[in-house]
């Protein structure tokens, strides 16, 4: 009753008790003990085998499943293979190394074969994007950080290398990196710090991140504080400057004055700088008779130390200019010397 109903085809085998009854190819294979199903067929021309079906997609192909209690191998290579060392666990094998575990209660490893979470990886990880559950709906005891944005200065930074030497098989790499000692930071934000079931310690660093936008947010209202204490501070410095330069100004008046008197008899005159406060550039005039043998104009600082001194060689009208950018903001003197006696003595103000 095998291969009844083939007439034409040839090169078939068929095994069993009306197997490969339907059968009307050639190079075919048949075993089954009834004609309405085929436990194994296979296809000679096509080296394909198929279990459970007369339709195989591949070498081989299986209408169900597979019970394997050992292992998987490539027959072209000894060493990669795909294994199953004890219940309910899987092993992926290459070059003779395990490349990736599935233990019993679901954790995975790749890199290890004792995963600690459910993805445990022995090595470096290189995402697009990763995102946690965050939704408000999945918390609770909702606290606003405070008092943990102030502990963070007690947390040290420290640059290191793994031990690559002594830990050859953790997937470390040999390279100088920044971060922190899960010790130390245990002992200012223990839940931060993770302990596995051999007592190693793993550092969320992700959970830092709302610690560090706190104390970015509070260093920058502190800045703020600070600028509007500096503004403050220079609005009363430039009320301070307009003062002095009012009264410098009408002592100024009253000592021009007083040096025009002094002209006629011929003498040396020393004028205010103009302008004055100054930034950029001031003036300073002073007129020198065509007697005089010696002038110089000395400059000092508010507490009356000698800054710089210049030789006037012209007499008559002179001016000398002085610029900002050659001295910082303050408050200077300026004196007149003429035949070794001082003419006199005045204030500028640089501001910036």
């Amino acid at each position: 009753m095998a291969g009844l109903q083939n007439e034409e085809g040839n090169n078939n085998v068929c095994i069993g008790y009306e197997a490969g009854y339907n059968e009307i190819g050639s190079n075919r294979l048949h075993i089954a003990n009834t004609r309405n199903s085929t436990l194994i067929y296979g296809q000679f021309d096509q080296n394909r085998v198929g279990i459970a079906t007369t339709r195989p997609g591949n070498t081989l192909d299986v209408a169900g499943g597979i019970d394997i209690n050992d292992y998987i191998r490539h027959n072209m290579d000894e060493n990669t293979y795909l294994g199953f060392p004890s219940l309910d666990e899987i092993r992926m094998i290459t070059a003779g190394n395990s490349r990736l575990s599935i233990k019993p209660n679901g954790n995975v490893g790749i890199g290890t074969d004792l995963p600690q979470e459910k993805l445990h990886v022995n090595g470096n990880i290189r995402v697009n994007r990763l995102v946690n559950n965050s939704d408000i709906k999945y918390k609770k005891n909702i606290s606003y950080l405070s008092s943990e944005v102030q502990k963070l200065t007690k947390v040290k930074g420290v640059r290191y290398q793994m031990d690559v030497e002594k830990y050859p098989d953790n997937g470390f790499r040999d390279q100088e990196m920044f971060g922190f000692l899960a010790q130390d930071l245990r002992e200012v934000y223990p839940n931060l710090v993770v302990e596995d079931e051999f007592g190693h310690l793993s550092i969320d660093y992700i959970g830092l991140i709302p610690v560090l936008v706190e104390n970015s947010k509070r260093k920058t209202k502190e800045i703020e504080e600070i600028k509007e204490a500096l503004n403050d501070l220079k609005i009363n410095y430039e009320n301070l400057l307009k003062k002095i330069v009012h009264l410098s100004d009408h002592k100024s008046k009253k000592q021009t004055k007083e040096k025009v008197e002094i002209q006629n008899k011929r003498e040396a005159i020393l004028y205010a700088n103009k302008p004055n406060p100054f930034t950029e550039v001031t003036k300073i005039s002073f007129y020198l008779p065509a007697e005089c043998s010696s002038a110089t104009l000395h400059i000092f600082d508010i507490n009356g130390r000698p800054l710089r001194q210049k030789v006037i060689e012209d007499r008559g009208k002179v001016e000398v200019k002085i610029y900002g950018n050659e001295l910082s903001a303050g408050i200077y003197l300026y004196t007149l010397v003429v035949d070794d006696k001082e003419v006199d003595t005045k204030r500028m103000i640089l501001t910036r």
